[in-house]
């Protein structure tokens, strides 16, 4: 309180038309329950023989926290932490998320090449400031939400005031070379939605064919789908929550001695698909 810790605090002089700030931090002890949890308590103010009794309440739940064990060191000095998903295990490996525990990602969570990330239905996941997913080049990524159940990307401020920030984590980033399906998933507060991207080796871009199907998917404040050289089309930035099934196939074909991005977009036959082109 105003700047000391303690349990109770006495003799405490306001002046008129002053305050006094009370910051309160709850500690939950571990436990392995799968339920949200309710925790209670309450701060006993006595002023000049008036008593009031303040109610406080904190919410809380279990979550897979994803932290990082790397980092890309650049030349200026600044780095990228990220761990790696099925780290350790062999070629051809499945992993799977699910709905049972949300995910907490600090840093880029990364799907290594030949690894194939499954998202199951109802799974969400919440990204810490400047965090992401990043599918590196061969890796997959499969989103399988449903209409009921979406797959949920957002950031870890859940605070009614927070729902409409930008930037609050950083993207999903897919490189060249995987099959990657997103299907029924709600992108929202991000830098961007996905950022479709080659990694350059010594400067060139590789020439190997990538494909992201993207349906159902509603992006909330941020771009959907971006490249960052804007080698064709440089962002699609919303796809209108009244499409129920659209469809982006993207990737690259060789156009004479240049690489590019080919984009199919295809709507359902009842329903509207607005793009709107930075």
């Amino acid at each position: 309180m105003d700047g000391h810790s303690g349990n109770e605090f006495k003799d405490i002089e306001i002046r008129a038309k002053d305050s006094l700030w009370v910051f309160i931090e709850v500690t939950i002890d571990p436990n392995s329950s799968l339920t949200p949890y309710l925790v209670t308590d309450s701060i006993v103010f006595e002023t000049n023989g008036n008593v009031q009794d303040v109610n406080l309440v904190a919410y809380g739940k279990n979550a897979h926290f994803i932290t990082p064990k790397y980092a890309i060191t650049f030349p200026d000095g600044s780095g990228l932490p990220y761990s790696i998903i099925g780290d350790g295990e062999p070629c051809g490996t499945i992993v799977e998320w699910d709905s049972l525990m949300p995910y907490v990602v600090y840093g880029y969570a990364v799907v290594d090449s030949c690894i194939t990330l499954r998202i199951k239905e109802g799974t969400k996941i919440y990204f810490y400031n400047n965090s992401g997913l990043w599918v590196y080049r061969f890796g997959n990524l499969h989103v399988e939400g449903s209409k009921e159940h979406p797959v949920e990307f957002g950031g870890t401020r859940l605070e009614n005031s927070y729902s409409e920030v930008l930037y609050q984590w950083d993207r999903i980033w897919i490189n060249e070379g995987g099959v990657n399906v997103i299907d029924h998933a709600l992108i929202k507060n991000a830098f961007f939605g996905i950022q479709a991207e080659d990694v350059t080796l010594d400067g060139v871009i590789g020439d190997v064919p990538t494909q992201l199907t993207v349906s159902n998917t509603i992006s909330e404040i941020c771009p959907l789908v971006c490249w960052h050289e804007a080698l064709i089309f440089p962002c699609i930035t919303h796809l209108s929550a009244i499409a129920k099934a659209i469809v982006l196939h993207l990737h690259r074909e060789e156009v004479t001695r240049s690489n590019k991005i080919r984009l199919l977009i295809t709507g359902a036959t009842h329903s509207a698909a607005h793009l709107h082109s930075l």
